[in-house]
This record gives C-alpha cells, structure tokens and sequence, in this order.
C-alpha cells in the first residue's frame, strides 16, 4: 500500500511539472508571438513636411497595417541629421524604435565630423528609394539654364547663394563637386531640412537649391529646375535635362531612403520587422502613392543595403579626399 501510494504521488507530481512547464512554455510563446504589443516609434532626423520625413509617413503608413501596431514618426532635426543619429547607440534595441537612413548622410559624416555613429550602427531593415539631386531656382529668376548659373557665378565668385537641407549629404556633395570641376565658387547656406531650404528659395532669401527631385515636383511651376542628376532623364520628369547633358561630368549623387534598428536589435523583432517592412514597399498601392509623391522607388534588402553601405563608402571617401574635405 505504502508503495503505490508514493507512485501515486510521482505520477501526480510529473503530471502537475509537465503542465506547469507546458503552461509557462505556452506563456513564452504567447509573448513572442505578440510582438509588436505597443506603438513603434520611428525618428526622422528632418524637420516635417520634407521629403524624407514625407516618405517615411508614406511607408509607415503601410508597414503599420501588416504590424499591427501603430508607428509614431517622430522628428528630430539638427546638423543635417547628426542630432538624431547621434543618440542611436543609446536607444532601445527590443524592436520598439526604429530610425530613418539616409545614404550618403550616414555614410559621409563620419567621415568628415567626430560623430557618434556610422554605417555600422544601423540595422536596416529597407531602403525604399533613390531621390536624384536636382538645382532649382525660382520661377522668376533670371537663371534661365544650368549655363547661366555657371556664367554668373564664373564672373561673381561667390555672389550666388545656394541653400541645402545641409552639409555633406547628396544636395551639398554636388554643389561641391560641380565648384571643382567647372571652377566657380557659390556660397552655401545649409539649413534643418528641406523644408526649410525650400521655404528660403521660394521666400527670395537664396538665389538658388540643391534639393532633390521629389520635393521639386510637388512644389510644381513654383520652381524651375535646371539639372537633375542621373544618368539619364527619368520616366517622372521626361523634360528635364541631366547635369550630364549639361556638361557636368562629375558624381552627383542621389539622396536614397530607408528604415533600420538599431546594431544589435533583438532577433525576434528583427524577424517581425524586415518582412513587413519589405512587404510594405512592395505594395503596388505603396509605389504607386510614392510615383504620385515624385519619388523614384529603388528597394533594397538588408543584404542589398549593407553592400551599398560598404562599396559607396569607398567612392564618397575618395570623393571627399580629392576634395580635401577629410577630418583630419
């Protein structure tokens, strides 16, 4: 009687430890599968209404519906985006915050200021597209052409005022670069985005912008674009003549755009986050919200990402060295 009774109490006791543990495996799997539980917050490192801050609301917009959670984009401006990325070694790595790339922004400032990041520093989990550089003037001014700029400023160094969304990114690098090859000098006037800059050109209080392709398509017949960078003219602005047709041989890069974590972002997350992110730039609704907005849509994987980070990190330090623009 002793005997089974105690074989009784193991058979319980295995019992109640096996539900117990398959209650608690249970538990840990239902908190897995939750994620993301809570709202997702998404820094642009621009002030809004400029066309990153535009395009990450586009795709936030959709990547939120496949989530299941809201994205709370969250602006952060200063230094062209230093400000911003600058806390990203700080910031939490369980999923729940989620910054903007820029290419060549993240790879440039490094390479020219003390920065508390650099490409490695990011987890990126799309890039969606690639905004050609363009020089606008108003649609008043006497700048009828690309040549005419080239003109003045030959004869006037330094008289012509050009404003960018800041220093170093793809819109400053092709001022710098045509002032190289074509001789001139223009005074740069960098602001907190592209907002802003826009707002200077269209106000009078710069003869001239370095911006990018989407932003001058929505501001319309308000602007007169005299350059667009790329190799070729576009299917989104057919009329417009490249700084290659012009004459300008030089690099003009273009300003492209995506998501990421932070490095070192919790792997669950990471699992949750590259699909639906990837998913959600490959909406036909999606890229057909961004061709309206002006956008010219490059998707890139993570894979594809990082490949981009290293080889262009390459050509933009030559670039910036030939310019003698290197921190020291």
């Amino acid at each position: 009687m002793k005997r089974k009774s105690v074989m009784r109490d193991w058979v319980i006791a295995s019992i109640t430890l096996s539900l117990a543990l398959l209650l608690v495996l249970g538990m840990v799997g239902q908190a897995q599968a939750k994620y993301p539980d809570k709202p997702i917050e998404l820094m642009v490192i621009f002030s809004a209404g400029g066309p990153t801050d535009t395009e990450i609301r586009i795709l936030s917009k959709y990547a939120e519906k496949i989530l299941g959670q809201s994205i709370a984009v969250v602006n952060v401006p200063g230094a062209g985006g230093i400000v911003g990325w600058n806390t990203i070694g700080q910031r939490s790595k369980d999923g729940y915050f989620l910054t903007c790339i820029n290419m060549p922004h993240i790879l440039t400032f490094p390479m020219v200021r003390d920065t508390k990041f650099d490409y490695k520093s990011f987890e990126p989990l799309v890039v969606c597209s690639a905004d050609p550089t363009v020089w606008a003037v108003r649609a008043d001014s006497p700048f009828k052409t690309l040549q005419d700029v080239l003109d003045y400023a030959k004869k006037n160094p330094g008289k012509i005022t050009v404003g960018t969304a800041g220093l170093y990114l793809a819109h400053h690098l092709a001022v710098l670069q045509v002032e190289k090859e074509k001789g001139v000098k223009f005074t740069t006037i960098p602001f907190k985005g592209s907002a802003k800059s826009m707002a200077a050109l269209l106000g009078g209080k710069i003869m001239l912008l370095s911006d990018t392709l989407s932003d001058m398509l929505r501001l319309g017949d308000k602007v007169r674009v005299l350059a667009v960078g790329a190799d070729q003219r576009g299917s989104l602005a057919p009329n417009l003549p490249t700084f290659k047709e012009l004459g300008v041989k030089a690099y003009i890069p273009s300003s492209d755009r995506g998501v990421a974590a932070p490095a070192g972002v919790d792997p669950a997350a990471l699992k949750v986050l590259v699909p639906a992110f990837q998913k959600a730039a490959h909406l036909p609704e999606y890229q057909t919200e961004m061709k309206k907005a002006g956008y010219v849509l490059d998707v890139m994987t993570p894979e594809q990402a990082k490949k981009a980070f290293v080889e262009r990190s390459e050509r933009l330090k030559a670039l910036l060295q030939s310019l003698g623009k290197l921190k020291k």
